[in-house]
């Protein structure tokens, strides 16, 4: 995991020194994303082993405390035949007991040895998540960066466009209207003088009619 992170690293590194030296849309969150998804999988096969780990160190204490349980079971009968002399079934239960007992020991170290394993793995796997949690910062701190980047080569597309600037066209169209609007103000007043002059010539020829 830590030659995959130092790989990731450099790789994404290089990929934004390319692209900000091309200046072009290229996207080096494709090389992230792969180093995620990578990272994804060795961290669920360390997730796997972990488990499988814990289980074996479970089994280990299982096989131990049977060993432990005959042992004690073998001592309380070696005390009883003892008792009423039975030397063959004496002989039998000290045989038994030195080899639970023997039992009992090499399954208690290999138990401990288990755990300690299954602590080193655990580790390992902690490690790894908050390294890919880093990845995933990363992951977001450059998306960020690559939408303030897109951001600035749309505006900048925006202002280059045929050489003039949008404040430039919104002067030229609020023109072009302003305009309009004082072509059809002198329409109107025109049309309101002939209409009042028009009404006052009316005016004048009834009244030349009734003086008639």
């Amino acid at each position: 995991m830590a030659g995959i992170w130092q790989q990731f690293k450099q790789d994404v590194e290089h990929e934004w020194e390319r692209w900000n030296m091309k200046k072009e849309p290229d996207n080096p969150i494709t090389s992230l994303n792969r180093y995620i998804r990578e990272a994804e999988r060795e961290t669920e096969k360390v997730h796997r082993l972990t488990e499988r780990q814990r289980r074996l160190a479970e089994e280990f204490q299982y096989e131990l405390d049977e060993a432990e349980s005959m042992l004690d079971k073998r001592k309380q009968q070696a005390a009883v035949v003892k008792h009423y002399e039975e030397n063959e079934l004496y002989e039998v239960a000290l045989r038994e007991i030195e080899q639970y007992g023997d039992r009992a020991q090499k399954l208690a170290a290999m138990k401990k040895e288990a755990e300690e394993q299954l602590q080193t793995i655990e580790e390992r796997h902690e490690e790894m998540v908050y390294k890919l949690k880093d990845m995933r910062l990363k992951r977001m701190e450059w998306m960020g960066r690559e939408n303030i980047a897109r951001a600035n080569y749309n505006i900048s597309k925006l202002y280059q466009k045929d050489g003039c600037e949008p404040e430039a066209r919104f002067r030229e169209v609020e023109h072009h209207i302003e305009s309009m609007e004082q072509y059809h103000e002198k329409q109107y007043e025109h049309s309101t003088f002939d209409e009042q002059v028009a009404r006052l010539e009316k005016r004048k020829t009834e009244a030349g009619q009734e003086k008639a």
